[in-house]
């Protein structure tokens, strides 16, 4: 996850707090504990934006199994309690 210094970073303000008008993430681990961001100024509670990260399968013939494989880093800090923020999703498959 690169993101410009917070110094640069544009943001409204709504009642003198930042509000994040937009959210992308590229294979990005989960970036809050004990529950994802919500974006209180939608009633879905989703932020606009997206979220992407890669799926594929791996083929063991000798066994005749496929896997399904997840990029590792989007779910690295699950075992921590971190998740992703409500944003829609996009899997890049193989």
């Amino acid at each position: 996850l690169v993101a410009p210094p917070a110094s640069r970073v544009a943001v409204a303000t709504g009642g003198g707090r930042p509000v994040v008008d937009r959210l992308y993430t590229f294979g990005a681990p989960g970036l809050t504990r004990h529950g994802p961001l919500i974006n209180n100024a939608r009633a879905d509670g989703c932020f606009p934006g997206l979220r992407v990260y890669r799926k594929g399968s791996v083929s063991l013939e000798e066994f005749e199994v496929r896997l399904e494989i997840s990029d590792p880093i989007a779910w690295l800090l699950k075992p921590f309690g971190y998740v992703h923020p409500q944003s829609a999703a996009l899997s890049l498959k193989e």
